[in-house]
């Protein structure tokens, strides 16, 4: 279900790695922005999309937060301008999307912020909904 989500809104990148690999952070596509290209100052903007982070242990904790043993499958949503997305698929066939930022995302604690009450809105608004099917 979460993958034909990713599909239709976010669009599913081919960057993927299965738990036969040895090391999740050795796919430099996980780290670096694909999106596009920029007019200007492309080195720079480039550089503000690149985020190195520890793959191995991401993908550790999420299957240990959803009592999975092992995380199966990753694949990298297409990149947000401030923002990588990932879905990860666990041992028993649970998933997970993760979200790491970008540098040029801004203070950790205003873009949480944001989210969590987009988050809450959008959850307002579906309990809404549920609640006039009934």
């Amino acid at each position: 279900m979460i993958r034909s989500m990713l599909r239709q809104g976010f669009g599913l990148r081919a960057v993927r790695m299965t738990h036969t690999t040895a090391d999740w952070n050795q796919n430099d596509d996980f780290f670096r922005f694909s999106r596009g290209r920029f007019v200007c100052d492309e080195t720079h903007e480039m550089a503000q999309r690149h985020v190195q982070f520890d793959m191995n242990e991401l993908c550790k904790t999420a299957a240990n937060v959803l009592g999975s043993a092992h995380c199966r499958n990753v694949e990298k949503c297409a990149d947000g301008m401030h923002n990588k997305a990932f879905l990860l698929t666990m041992d028993d066939g649970k998933q997970v999307v993760a979200k790491v930022p970008n540098p040029n995302a801004g203070r950790s604690h205003f873009t949480t912020a944001s989210e969590v009450a987009t988050m809450d809105f959008v959850w307002a608004i579906v309990n809404k909904l549920h609640k006039k099917r009934d």
